[in-house]
């Protein structure tokens, strides 16, 4: 762990309870020894090392029960990212913070449904996520290469952004949806670090917005935000380029929006 002499943090604390009682994970398993990596596993539980223990172990059951991992040229997993590509832009931000975008809009979701089916399609999603989770991974190390205390900002969670434009409220889609987020989310809160920041919804429509504000509170909240803008807003424009440190939107949603002037 690199520290100065002085009182240790909070943080610091945690990570070396957390180290003592994971120490047969990190002899098998090298990711675990990482102090940014464990950080973002305390953030998810509070800071409290006996329930992140627990979380942890639990996670790597499950991943390994349902062979998770981040290879994406398994089975149909090349094709289906094709139909339903999600990116990660690492080049955007000034700081190189990782950023997910998903036009789950413009996605043939009658197709990918009746081609791929719902479990194969949350099975996927997930891969994206402990792609996001390798991302983040590798920011935290850039980030904090001179970083001598460590605090709840060295381990940041990633911006994550989701193009509702075109995306249809037809029964047979829309309840695919439902259901591969009804498997999603208790997964992502139970087997997953703090990784997701910042979720940006934008060019939703008024009755998508009207659902989203019954589903909202179904959401564990881990310390992100979660920001839905209507068709028309620009308010998003403003917050991303504030959150990045930039003066201009990140070159793929620059084309997006010249896409659609």
């Amino acid at each position: 762990m690199m520290m100065d002499n002085s009182t240790p943090t909070r943080e610091e604390t945690a990570i070396e309870q957390l180290r003592s009682s994971i120490s047969d994970i990190i002899t098998e398993n090298d990711t675990f020894n990482d102090d940014y990596y464990l950080l973002a596993w305390l953030k998810a539980r509070n800071m409290k090392p006996s329930k992140t223990e627990g979380m942890i172990r639990n996670s790597l059951a499950w991943r390994k029960k349902i062979s998770l991992n981040s290879d994406m040229t398994e089975g149909m997993m090349e094709e289906l990212r094709k139909d339903f590509p999600i990116i990660t832009d690492t080049t955007s931000s000034s700081d190189g913070l990782p950023i997910g975008f998903a036009h789950v809009g413009k996605v043939d979701n009658q197709k990918i449904y009746s081609k791929y089916g719902w479990a194969t399609i949350a099975h996927y999603v997930m891969k994206v996520f402990l792609q996001f989770e390798e991302a983040m991974i590798d920011h935290n190390h850039k980030k904090n290469l001179h970083t001598q205390k460590i605090t709840q900002d060295c381990s940041p969670g990633i911006i994550v952004i989701f193009d509702i434009d075109g995306f249809p409220l037809t029964p047979s889609p829309f309840v695919d949806s439902l259901r591969i987020v009804s498997t999603l989310l208790p997964a992502i809160t139970s087997y997953f670090p703090f990784m997701i920041e910042h979720v940006f919804m934008i060019n939703v429509t008024k009755i998508f917005a009207t659902i989203l504000k019954f589903i909202k509170p179904m959401i564990p909240s881990r310390g992100n935000t979660f920001n839905v803008y209507t068709s028309g807003e620009d308010g998003w424009k403003k917050n991303l380029k504030e959150l990045i440190n930039s003066e201009e939107l990140p070159g793929f949603l620059q084309d997006l929006q010249l896409l659609k002037e």
